[in-house]
């Protein structure tokens, strides 16, 4: 018998798809994508910032430097893209502005192919912020 080079790799991924495992990375940076792809997994409406990143109103100098964060309401969307062979997947949290999403509905379980953009802000946070500002569903 003559077997493929690839041979393992192929039985791995049968084997796996078997048992519908999925192995899901959380990517929290999304530097050097312009373009993400995938599933929305999950839509959260009137995300906080305020809360999320513990943002003092009080404080003049932190609601300054938050600047569009809490300028504008935004909605947070999970979006999961397609496994590979070997049922990785890679998962990652984006924001839309909810304005943008009046004029461009989105809904769980769509497919999205969207542009991404870094929210620029002052604040020190352990993550960035990633926006929709263009997509496409299909």
């Amino acid at each position: 018998m003559i077997f493929q080079k690839n041979i393992y790799e192929i039985l791995g991924s049968v084997l796996l798809r078997r048992t519908k495992k999925i192995f899901v990375n959380e990517l929290n940076d999304l530097d050097g994508m312009e373009i993400i792809s995938g599933q929305v997994m999950d839509l959260t409406h009137r995300t906080s910032f305020k809360s999320k990143f513990k943002i003092d109103l009080k404080n003049h100098i932190q609601v300054a430097l938050a600047g569009p964060l809490l300028k504008n309401d935004y909605a947070e969307l999970t979006v999961r893209e397609k496994p590979d062979r070997r049922n990785n997947c890679r998962q990652f949290k984006v924001y839309a502005k909810e304005t943008y999403l009046k004029r461009n509905p989105l809904k769980k379980g769509d497919f999205i192919l969207a542009n991404i953009k870094e929210v620029e802000h002052g604040l020190k946070l352990s993550k960035r912020v990633w926006e929709v500002v263009l997509h496409k569903v299909f």
